[in-house]
């Protein structure tokens, strides 16, 4: 009986859905509340909670989801350091050091075109400038293989209502 769902569920995932995922690197993952998330989300994109097109919900200890509009962003904890499958040939900057993840992703069906991705990038990083804390180490955003540090001055570019890539940050 299980079998046939989960058959069913593989059949109808697009496999041309992609998108962009930007990983917070920490000492230890954070999992947000529903109500951390639903404030950040509120100050971040400065709109009212709506509960059907605008909120936030923790779903277990593994993760959570944004929901904005007709879009889902998920959020995934991870208890480990980003594994090789993540970083390709790249590896991590000692002074990316972690030992948890926290990955915010933006994936659509068809994949996210060059000229959406600024803006998907903006999105998420409004809100990852909310939830960072002091374990927080790095941002790596996976599809571009860029790690950026931490700092008082990311935060304040990640809170500019400007769209960015992330090449644009290291300059």
């Amino acid at each position: 009986m299980f079998r046939g769902l989960l058959r069913h569920k593989q059949v109808n995932r697009s496999p041309s859905a992609s998108g962009i995922r930007i990983y917070l690197l920490q000492d230890r993952a954070k999992r947000f509340t529903t109500e951390e998330l639903n404030k950040a989300m509120q100050a971040a994109w400065h709109r009212p909670y709506d509960p059907v097109t605008f909120f936030a919900t923790a779903i277990d200890s593994q993760g959570a989801l944004l929901k904005m509009g007709d879009a889902y962003y998920p959020i995934i904890y991870s208890d480990y350091p980003l594994a090789s499958e993540h970083l390709g040939e790249l590896e991590v900057p000692l002074w990316a050091g972690h030992h948890a993840t926290t990955r915010f992703s933006a994936e659509f069906p068809g994949g996210v075109g060059s000229e959406q991705a600024p803006q998907l990038y903006w999105l998420l990083g409004v809100i990852i400038a909310q939830l960072a804390s002091s374990s927080t180490k790095a941002l790596f955003f996976q599809e571009a293989g860029v790690f950026v540090a931490l700092t008082p001055e990311l935060l304040v570019r990640l809170n500019t209502p400007v769209a960015f890539t992330p090449q644009q940050l290291l300059a």
